[in-house]
């Protein structure tokens, strides 16, 4: 007996030992190589890739095709996965990606396409772009070939295979990236079903004319048409690729020439996303042929959707389809002249060296503020713009804080020094902001108090619809505290009484108040936004908490909006409500009296492969507000020993 258990005792730790080998085997995948040579059979001449200390690749080839061919296979380096599941969810085919629970959701995308994307004909397409975009295709396609032997961790997880790319992908994947409708058709189901059960008069006392008017809502998209199943279908399709963002979607801002020290104009661009792993955008710049283009891609489709050639910088503000790409193509190419075509029949804002401008955007309230801290300056250098946007003011809703306070403070007696203290809030909402911590609690019980009732008798889920939905949310508050007389203010569960304001003002903020003492202390000090605010940038796969901790694919969660100090977890989970589940997925700034840099900043890094040191390698700096620049001059790249080489050469 003893002689058997001597051999357990071996054998026993050698199976473990051989096991956690053939899985570490398994899952191993390769980190692509930034330097050296390589052979690629479909080139016709030699390119160099020059990638930067946080893995932007600047590409130079020798004609069109080589370059976008190698755009393709640099990119599918990086975020193959998430080009497969792009890919996956434009065409209706989630499920060979995600497995058989996903159905449902792809006989959805066939029957109903929800989300206007477009599957017209090629032939649109300027024979020239397809042939670039086929390219493209073949590039991501080459890649897929190549790495066979060792997929990227996800694929491996999932007993999977990557997609090839078509033509009718770039232009499908695209579509559905820039289309706004998500957040419209969500803002506009939650409308039309408010409007239909309570009636447009009670639905216009929290919102204006012009918000129900924006949001475009048709008369025609009924209760019916689309049932909270299919709404929910939806929402958990838009998730798979990070569309959980805020309306609007996107922001520009254009300060002229007149108002720079160098006298041209300089665009900034920023965009709201969910917080998805790896990012929405990636940073690219290629050289060659016609063409000298840097700035920030959608992965799956060649052209900078926010980007600068050697005279125009631009940002596009709508969805991209079928027949407004080659407008894109030509303005990217430097053919288009902005001053005397006429592209109006797509929205792009866009710039210039000369100093001429067209900005086509509605500026949310945030970039009216932006406007006015510009407009102090006498004259605006670049870093001017920076300092600017690394503000985390929300003037907004220390307004609200300012009259929900004074309305407190003048019909009770009690938690008066809370309440000064958020009176003279000016907006800050950093991680360790009391205010913010105290408003944002109270905000939401107010909401609650205000709305609840009457939401629930519509369903049980319309309020957290509603509150994902924050620009109406924020407005329906002000509408109801300029109007005393709003019929949802009384609580129609009380039917023998009919609340007032103040009395629900009182509520919500004791209610607040209370629960804050109860479960952080009477310290106000103690009370810091961090405690209850988290952001955390989701991997597909987060579901599956093992793998997601034991690969480190999810990123954060961080405190709040970020600090300068060590990023930890929250301990606390508060509410639902704070925890963020979008925010800026990219900012973009390029000054035209320097076209040799543009600044960048993505919220987690350019590679989706968590391996990678580009992975999370922008995070410090994206928490701190700061930007990093991107090179624009081949001269000084060839010259510099901060870029690693990777030469491509054609098969012989």
């Amino acid at each position: 007996m003893m002689k058997y258990f001597k051999y357990i005792l071996v054998i026993v730790p050698l199976l473990i030992l051989l096991t956690f080998l053939t899985v570490k085997l398994y899952f191993h995948y390769d980190v692509p190589e930034y330097y050296g040579t390589q052979v690629l059979e479909e080139l016709q001449d030699t390119v160099e890739v020059f990638t930067d200390s946080y893995g932007v690749p600047h590409v130079f080839a020798q004609n069109n095709e080589d370059l976008f061919y190698t755009a393709g296979y640099i990119i599918a380096r990086e975020r193959l996965f998430q080009l497969s599941l792009l890919a996956a969810v434009a065409r209706g085919e989630i499920s060979r990606i995600l497995g058989g629970g996903y159905t449902e959701h792809d006989d959805y995308i066939k029957q109903n396409k929800p989300f206007s994307i477009n599957h017209g004909s090629m032939s649109t397409i300027n024979s020239e772009n397809e042939l670039l975009i086929q390219a493209y295709c073949s590039g991501i396609n080459s890649w897929v070939d190549e790495t066979k032997g060792t997929l990227p961790l996800s694929f491996k997880i999932l007993n999977t295979k990557p997609l090839k790319w078509t033509s009718l992908d770039v232009i499908n994947v695209v579509s559905m990236m820039t289309s706004t409708l998500y957040q419209n058709r969500k803002a506009e189901w939650f409308l039309n079903t408010i409007g239909q059960y309570f009636g447009d008069t009670k639905l216009l006392e929290m919102l204006d004319v012009d918000t129900f008017n924006q949001i475009n809502v048709e008369k025609y998209f009924s209760i019916d048409s689309i049932n909270k199943d299919n709404l929910d279908l939806e929402n958990q399709i838009w998730e798979l690729v990070g569309a959980t963002g805020s309306l609007p979607q996107n922001e520009v801002v254009i300060i002229p020439k007149e108002q720079t020290a160098y006298q041209k104009p300089i665009l900034i661009f920023e965009d709201i996303w969910g917080l998805q792993q790896p990012a929405k955008w990636y940073d690219i710049h290629l050289v060659g042929g016609d063409y000298n283009i840097e700035g920030a891609v959608i992965p799956g489709f060649p052209i900078p959707l926010v980007g600068k050639n050697d005279n125009i910088a631009w940002a596009l503000l709508e969805q991209l389809t079928v027949e407004n790409i080659n407008t894109l193509f030509y303005i990217a190419e430097g053919k288009f002249n902005l001053n005397q075509n006429n592209i109006f029949d797509m929205s792009i804002s866009y710039v210039d060296t000369t100093g001429f401008y067209s900005d086509q955007k509605e500026y949310s309230q945030r970039f009216k503020l932006l406007q006015e801290s510009f407009a102090d300056l006498d004259k605006i250098y670049i870093n001017d713009v920076v300092n600017i946007l690394s503000e985390t003011k929300n003037p907004g809703k220390s307004e609200i804080a300012q009259r929900i306070a004074k309305i407190y403070l003048d019909n009770n007696r009690s938690n008066k020094m809370s309440m000064n203290m958020l009176y003279e809030w000016d907006g800050n909402e950093s991680v360790f902001s009391s205010e913010a911590f105290l408003i944002n609690i109270i905000y939401t019980k107010l909401l609650k108090n205000l709305f609840m009732d009457e939401f629930s008798l519509v369903g049980e889920d319309v309020f957290d619809i509603f509150i994902r939905l924050p620009i109406l949310a924020e407005q329906s508050i002000n509408m109801i505290l300029n109007n005393n007389e709003s019929s949802w203010i009384d609580n129609i569960k009380t039917v023998s009484y009919q609340e007032k304001l103040i009395e629900i003002v009182i509520k919500s903020v004791d209610e607040a108040i209370n629960e804050i003492e109860s479960d952080f202390g009477e310290n106000i000090l103690s009370w810091q936004w961090d405690k209850v605010h988290t952001k955390i940038y989701k991997h597909i796969l987060h579901n599956n908490s093992i793998i997601a901790k034991l690969y480190n694919l999810n990123v954060g969660p961080f405190d709040g909006y970020g600090s300068n100090s060590n990023l930890k977890v929250s301990e606390y989970n508060f509410d639902n409500s704070y925890n963020q589940i979008s925010g800026t997925s990219l900012r973009r700034i390029f000054d035209l009296s320097d076209m040799s840099t543009s600044y960048s900043i993505l919220p987690t890094g350019q590679s989706g492969l968590p391996k990678s040191g580009h992975y999370t390698d922008q995070v410090k700096l994206f928490n701190e507000h700061s930007f990093r620049k991107i090179e624009f001059d081949e001269t000084v790249m060839r010259n510099s020993d901060q870029y690693q080489k990777l030469v491509l050469y054609p098969a012989k």
